[in-house]
């Protein structure tokens, strides 16, 4: 029997959202509105200039108007860009194998999808130490074949000898930072720094920022 999203009933699913949001299509998106700006502008020049027989001195004018009209949608569809770098490996919390992974009680692994999906994978602790970044690359790859909406999973994944948690949630890009629902904690903010990320939580006395290093293949 296979369970919602193409796990095998040995997963234990702790959450599960059914709606898929098509995060996607946001570049797809900002090409739409440029694109039909462009055809609501240039349809009012030509019919205005059919009409009433328009000098060329302002059809010129209406298309540098309409083409600095344009300027901030381009601005709005760069957004939805992310650096590929990102996408190769992950990113392991700073002190997953010292006092934070302690503390917690687990270690913490981020991987970005260029499909606009993140997975937050929580391995335990100090079992996590011995687990080798081949073998953390190769649990997100089989997390990814198989869960294809926001979920909580908790398994094996036929890699470890200890059970851990995979969060999977869509991320969508504003003003150059990735934002996601990051459990409890509300949505979280990641800034990208040479190479590296910080993940933002907002606390009652201001910014929670966590270090994660890049880990690539």
């Amino acid at each position: 029997m296979v369970a919602h999203g193409g796990l095998e009933n040995n997963a234990h699913f702790l959450r599960v959202v059914r709606h898929k949001p098509d995060f996607t299509g946001v570049a797809r998106v900002c090409v739409d509105r440029y694109g039909l700006t462009l055809m609501i502008r240039f349809n009012l020049m030509f019919n205005f200039n059919n009409r009433f027989y328009m000098k060329s001195i302002v059809q010129k004018l209406l298309i540098v108007l309409a083409a600095i009209s344009l300027m901030p949608i381009a601005g709005y569809c760069s957004e939805a860009a992310m650096d590929s770098d990102t996408f190769d490996g992950y990113f392991s919390r700073y002190g997953n194998d010292s006092t934070p992974g302690s503390t917690t009680g687990k270690s913490l692994y981020i991987k970005f999808y260029p499909d606009q999906w993140v997975i937050l994978l929580y391995v335990p602790f100090p079992y996590s130490r011995s687990v080798a970044p081949e073998t953390v690359h190769q649990v997100f790859a089989k997390v990814k074949a198989m869960v294809n909406s926001s979920a909580f999973v908790k398994d094996k994944f036929g890699l470890l000898d200890e059970a851990a948690t995979a969060n999977v949630e869509p991320y969508h890009v504003e003003n150059g930072r990735a934002l996601f629902a990051c459990g409890s904690s509300g949505t979280c903010a990641t800034r990208f720094v040479d190479g590296n990320i910080q993940i933002i939580k907002q606390g009652i006395l201001g910014e929670h920022i966590i270090e994660y290093v890049h880990v690539r293949e």
